[in-house]
Formats: structure tokens, C-alpha cells, sequence
């Protein structure tokens, strides 16, 4: 995340794409930026209660609400990525859920 000289905030992700193999190297990268428009507290306990999620769900939810990968979630919580799929996979559907997207809006 970056944050203009105006204090607007922007979150940045960039990718190298191109040519895939073992001598090939990227050709572009691709950069997306994001403005974050809303920032706000959310009440993870209220959300705990309100959805029955366990401790460790609650945890997922505060790094995807942060924005992080299922990569760096795996490495801040020391589980494996498959373990981060599946929690996420049961906030989903205790959230009625089907993205993360969904996710944070359920928590508005």
C-alpha cells in the first residue's frame, strides 16, 4: 500500500508476464493500482459471533481484509496454502460467500 501526497491510499500488485520456460525470461510486467476509497474499523468479534467462526477463521479474515495472498497468509500463520484454501473455503460458506470480495461486504 502507498499513499499519495493528497493521503489518498493505493494498493499496488505487479506481475511479470511473458514467455513461459527455462531460458526465457519476462518480457513486461503488469502493475495494478488500486484506490483504496473506504478505510474503516471492523468489529472481528462481532463478525465471529455473527458467522460462528472459529479463532483461526477469524485470523484468515483479518490478513484477507489486510490484503494479503493466500501465500503470505500461509507464511504469516505458518500453515501450509492448501490449509489457507480450506479455511477460507469455510468462511465462505458460513458467510454465504463467494469471493473475498463478498467477504468484506459482508462484514459493512
Amino acid at each position: 500500500m502507498i499513499q499519495s501526497d493528497t493521503g489518498q491510499s493505493y494498493s499496488v500488485r505487479a506481475f511479470l508476464i511473458g514467455e513461459q520456460g527455462i531460458d526465457k525470461k519476462p518480457t513486461h510486467i503488469m502493475v495494478f493500482i488500486e484506490g483504496i476509497t473506504e478505510k474503516r474499523a471492523i468489529d472481528f468479534e462481532k463478525a465471529r459471533t455473527k458467522f460462528q467462526l472459529t479463532k483461526r477463521e477469524v485470523e484468515l479474515l483479518q490478513a484477507i481484509c489486510d490484503g494479503h495472498t493466500n501465500k503470505e497468509i500461509s507464511e504469516r500463520l505458518f500453515i501450509s496454502e492448501y490449509t489457507v484454501k480450506d479455511h477460507i473455503k469455510n468462511i465462505m460458506k458460513k458467510m454465504n460467500a463467494n469471493s473475498r470480495n463478498e467477504i468484506m461486504a459482508s462484514l459493512k
